[in-house]
Order: structure tokens, then C-alpha cells, then sequence
């Protein structure tokens, strides 16, 4: 057997209490610059009815297609079966990319900071721009109020240095640049 030692505990010490020390307060922190976020709703409105009315007419075409393959004397083939389904998978294709891509050029909202402009996209994506002042911007095309929305949009491109992108936006939603060469 092992011989037994003895195990020594240490006892806690009193802690001196703490001596008072001038507390300084806490400098104040600066104001976050505040960011002024304009939704784009008219621009999401006319994207979202624009995909729709494509998707639309697209379903159509494929319907009469159908029709049209189904009272031809060969349309009740094997291969044409096939074929009816590679042509309805391309639709859906089709369909598909023009949704994502009509949706893609209109952002959600645009926020507006001392330090950035930033684009908020409508399927959760984020573009950073720099300042509004340090961007070139350019109206491409109006559309006036209508169907598609029920406020006047403008396809708008944003640039600063390389990079460019296309966005429909709100009329008004962002100020043009004034022309090269004008007073400003």
C-alpha cells in the first residue's frame, strides 16, 4: 500500500479592500453617421409584374406549342413525347433566368453614407459603392407610370471608376450627375 500524505489546502487571504481611484468617465463616442436608406418600391414593383407578364406569355407559347404538337398526326409519338419535354425543360429555363435577372436589376433600397453608397439587391445581395458625390450617374431610360408600376422608374446606371452597374430604379430616387464639363 502507498503511504498517505498529507494535502495541504490553502486558506483564501482577505483581500485589502480597493483604495477609491478617480473613475474617469467614459469619453462620449462620436455619432454613428446616420444612413439614409431609400426603399426602391416602385423599381421592385415594376420587376416583380415584369416577371410575371414574362412568365405569362411564356406559358402561353408553351400551351400553344402543346396544342399544336398534340393535333399533328405524328405528335402522339414516342419521340415526340420526348421532345415535348425538352422543349417544356428550356421554357422552364428560360422562365427561370428571366425572373432571376429581371429581379437582379432592381434593388431593394439604396443606403446613403458619409463613407458609402451601398446597393442592397432584391435577392439579399450587397454592392458597395463609394460616396454618392464620388459617383457618376447616369438616367439610360425612363418608364412612365403604368401597369407595370404604379410610379414613374428610370433605368439607371450607377459607375465610380471600373465599376459599372445597370439598376431600375424610382424616379427620384437618386439625383443625376450633371453632364461633363457643367457647373456644379
Amino acid at each position: 500500500m502507498s503511504e498517505s500524505r498529507a494535502v495541504r489546502i490553502p486558506r483564501s487571504r482577505t483581500a485589502p479592500a480597493p483604495t477609491p481611484v478617480d473613475v474617469e468617465e467614459p469619453a462620449v463616442p462620436e455619432r454613428a453617421p446616420t444612413i439614409d436608406r431609400r426603399p426602391n418600391r416602385a423599381g421592385m414593383q415594376r420587376a416583380q409584374r415584369l416577371s410575371i407578364a414574362y412568365v405569362a406569355v411564356l406559358f402561353l407559347v408553351y400551351a400553344g406549342f402543346v396544342a399544336y404538337d398534340r393535333s399533328t398526326p405524328s405528335g402522339a409519338s414516342p419521340g415526340a413525347a420526348s421532345s415535348l419535354l425538352l422543349f417544356g425543360e428550356v421554357a422552364l429555363a428560360l422562365a427561370l433566368g428571366g425572373v432571376i435577372l429581371t429581379l437582379l436589376s432592381a434593388p431593394r433600397a439604396i443606403e446613403l453614407s458619409p463613407y458609402q453608397t451601398m446597393v442592397l439587391g432584391s435577392l439579399g445581395t450587397r454592392r458597395q459603392f463609394p460616396p454618392i458625390s464620388s459617383i457618376q450617374i447616369r438616367v439610360l431610360r425612363r418608364y412612365p407610370a403604368g401597369f407595370l408600376s404604379t410610379v414613374p422608374t428610370v433605368s439607371t446606371e450607377l459607375s465610380a471608376g471600373t465599376l459599372r452597374r445597370t439598376y431600375l430604379l424610382e424616379e427620384g430616387l437618386l439625383p443625376p450627375s450633371p453632364p461633363a464639363g457643367a457647373p456644379g
